[in-house]
This record gives C-alpha cells, structure tokens and sequence, in this order.
C-alpha cells in the first residue's frame, strides 16, 4: 500500500518532533558540579576581596560571579577543567585552575586566589608607566605633523594630466 502525502508528510513531522525532544533530554542531563574558592587581596595583610569579579572559563562556556563579604564564591558548572580569572581595578589579575566533576564540589588551585597591587597605571588592559604617556603623545604628534607634510609634498609634486 504506498502511503499519500499528507501520511509522509505527517510521518516526517512526528520524527522531527521526536528528534526535538531527545535533543532537549540530553541538554537537560548535561553533567554539573561546584567549584569554589576564595580571592584575598595582597596589600600585606590579604585581606578578604568582597564583591569582586571572577570569571570561569570552560571549553565552550564563559560565566561570571563576584565574591562575597567573605571573599568566597561558588559556580555550578559542567564537568571538565575550567580556567578561573579574578579581577579587580588596582590590582594584578590572576588565574587559577578548577576542575569540575559532577555531583561534587572541588576547589581551585592555587586557593585562595592572592591578588597583588598594581604598580603602574593600567588603561584598558595595557599598563603604562605614567613617564611613557607623554612620549607617546609626542611620537603621534610627530607622526601626525610627518604625515600631512609627505601629503602637501605630494600634492606639489604630482604631475597634472592634460
């Protein structure tokens, strides 16, 4: 018996369907742990760093949490190695290593996380020694005078077409 089209058609759909699902069981199922840690900042006495920004990198994921008053955090996480980043304006940023294993809580290494004080200015990620802003104010300055000088010689110098 062949089957008619709106049969195939509605065969086809159901499978999808199906399809769908299984894919959304096995999203649900994905294996999760804890890691934690703590973050001080080393200003000579380590004391706790509340309310800062650590951000844990996994192979696909990025997430995001701040510390407590007691300097601690803990992500819920997908099993697997996760590199932790620890940031703080005027302080040095510094990684640690966690892996995660489901059902379970682990720590990072190192733990807690010492940030140390930052000894230059820091601008967008790039640290400047403050004596290096003004050389290069004057290195653009001088490049930019360079430049429309070569321009205006240019100009002068190029041959008109008749």
């Amino acid at each position: 018996m062949l089957l008619g089209i709106n049969s195939l058609s509605r065969m086809l759909i159901s499978l999808c369907f199906l399809f769908c699902l299984s894919i959304e069981a096995a999203a649900q199922t994905t294996s999760k742990g804890t890691l934690q840690g703590e973050v001080h900042l080393g200003n000579g006495q380590e004391q706790p760093a509340k309310n800062l920004l650590v951000i844990a990198y996994g192979s696909y994921e990025k997430v995001n949490t701040r510390t407590n008053d007691k300097g601690q955090f803990r992500l819920t996480l997908s099993a697997g190695q996760w590199r932790v980043v620890a940031v703080a304006d005027g302080y040095q940023q510094k990684e640690a290593v966690g892996f995660v294993t489901e059902g379970r809580t682990n720590s990072i290494s190192p733990n807690p996380i010492v940030l140390a004080p930052n000894q230059n200015r820091s601008s967008g990620g790039i640290t400047f020694k403050p004596w290096n802003l003004s050389k290069i104010a004057r290195k653009q300055r001088s490049l930019l005078s360079h430049s429309s000088k070569l321009a205006r010689n240019r100009v002068r110098s190029s041959p008109s077409k008749v």
